[in-house]
């Protein structure tokens, strides 16, 4: 009786052991907007369009950004719609509005997990961190 009880207990351990092994996907999306401008940005927004409906929704928003600051969002797993579509930053400043679009996703998936927007006074740099597979 006893060495049926150890016997559980080590296949007991040994399950716990390889279930702690198995890692979590994570599907969210890292957005980080960085003031590389002289100036503070009055607002700066990110939006989620959809390719098939036309539709905008937004994801990241901030105010009064400071020179040299950054502002980080992380949109949650399954935020994205179930179509294809992509991202559009849209900066307001004193004299400028403007807008870029950028990356892409397909079928609510996007295959980045991490997009750095560094806005500078005449354009915007994007890099991005693709997603391990």
């Amino acid at each position: 009786m006893r060495n049926i009880i150890n016997c559980r207990v080590v296949i007991g351990i040994l399950l716990l052991g390889l279930s702690s092994c198995h890692k979590e996907k994570n599907n969210s999306i890292l957005f980080q907007m960085r003031n590389d401008t002289n100036a503070e940005i009055a607002k700066a927004e990110i939006f989620v369009h959809s390719n098939n409906s036309g539709t905008l929704q937004s994801v990241a928003v901030t105010t009064n950004l400071a020179k040299g600051s950054t502002y980080s969002q992380r949109l949650a797993p399954g935020s994205l719609p179930s179509s294809d579509g992509g991202y559009e930053i849209r900066i307001t400043e004193p004299n400028i509005p403007r807008s870029y679009r950028f990356g892409y996703f397909t079928n609510g998936n996007d295959f980045r997990s991490e997009y750095a927007i560094g806005i500078m006074s005449d354009t915007v740099k994007i890099d991005v961190v693709n997603r391990d597979m």
